[in-house]
């Protein structure tokens, strides 16, 4: 009986593994769980630990370096936030290459929050950019230059500086640089970062020109700036206007 049993084990294994049916999946649920302390409560030795470095990271965040008068905030086609970050990468620019810049680009989206009146902290610069990226500096023919602002008008606006433009059905009008119309035949350098140099945010002009990367954060660009400037401030002076 045994030697049956065994060979009748053994013909089932053999059976089940040439077997070609595949599963089915028949249904699917899926349930939110909360991770929190009750999963992982904290470990004071841990805690203890971090506790020095907690402090003087809250310390450095916490440390005023200017003061904003007024509300700032993001938005299209400008604001004055993406009218201070523009005219940022301008001065910055200059700065890096010891020339005046033509244009500066900086998406709205490249910017995280708004900036509430009252002092602006280390902290503040931080939650405002926080990516790692890079100022660089673009060579753009003047064709790509109308295209870039066609690119900027279909999506309602940016923030530029240099660079004035009116802006009807999404179609860029009355472009002008520096109060001068576009010449298609000029390069112009154009100051923005590494994100955009690379076409992203639907910036695809940005791409066809030739790139010259600083190495130098943008974050660390505005730290600097707001504490040479005390101040944080800007205008909204028209450079991009929607006409009916």
């Amino acid at each position: 009986m045994p030697q049956r049993f065994l060979l009748f084990l053994l013909s089932l294994i053999l059976f089940a593994s040439c077997s070609r049916g595949k599963a089915v999946v028949t249904g699917s649920s899926t349930q939110a769980v909360v991770i929190d302390e009750r999963y992982a409560p904290g470990d004071s030795t841990m805690l203890d630990f971090i506790k020095p470095f907690t402090t003087d990271m809250e310390q450095q965040m916490g440390e005023v370096i200017g003061y904003c008068p007024e509300y700032m905030s993001k938005d299209l086609p400008e604001s004055s936030l993406t009218n201070w970050a523009s005219d940022i990468m301008m001065r910055a620019g200059e700065e890096y290459l010891g020339i005046p810049m033509d244009i500066a680009v900086m998406n709205i989206g490249g910017l995280r929050c708004d900036i509430p009146q009252g002092d602006v902290t280390v902290g503040t610069i931080f939650r405002l950019m926080p990516f790692d990226n890079t100022l660089v500096i673009v060579k753009l023919k003047g064709d790509k230059v109308l295209e870039l602002c066609e690119q900027i008008a279909a999506q309602g606006g940016q923030g530029i500086a240099g660079l004035t433009m009116k802006i009807k059905d999404n179609k860029a009008l009355d472009i002008k640089i520096k109060g001068e119309p576009v010449d298609t035949a000029k390069t112009y350098l154009v100051s923005t970062s590494d994100f955009l140099a690379e076409g992203n945010d639907y910036l695809f002009a940005l791409a066809d020109g030739e790139v010259d990367n600083s190495s130098w954060p943008l974050r660390d660009i505005m730290l600097g700036i707001v504490q040479k400037d005390t101040i944080m401030q800007a205008q909204l002076d028209g450079r991009i206007q929607i006409i009916d």
